[in-house]
């Protein structure tokens, strides 16, 4: 797996699925344990500057070009089955 693809910050968003599509792929084809603890916390220090309409390339084309992937509608809804953490992660719920 590469580090992070410091291509998102022109995307202005969309990293999100790219980033768990990496992770599930790398933990199932290396049988690589893997685990979610749904309380973390995230802080934040800075404000988000994203504005419509000043992407400088779109996630969606983007994402599917770099995994030469085939799928339709929103991003949100891709890889049910990734999406789903207990599916394949040790849940650590503390």
């Amino acid at each position: 797996m590469r580090g992070y693809d410091e291509n998102f910050t022109k995307s202005m968003g969309g990293g999100d699925v790219d980033f768990w599509y990496r992770i599930y792929n790398y933990a199932t084809i290396n049988n690589t344990p893997t685990a979610y603890l749904p309380n973390a916390i995230q802080k934040v220090t800075s404000k988000s500057t994203r504005k419509k309409g000043s992407r400088e390339l779109n996630p969606k084309e983007y994402t599917l070009k770099k995994h030469n992937l085939n799928l339709s509608g929103p991003m949100y809804k891709w890889f049910p089955e990734i999406r789903n953490k207990s599916n394949w992660m040790t849940i650590i719920d503390e």
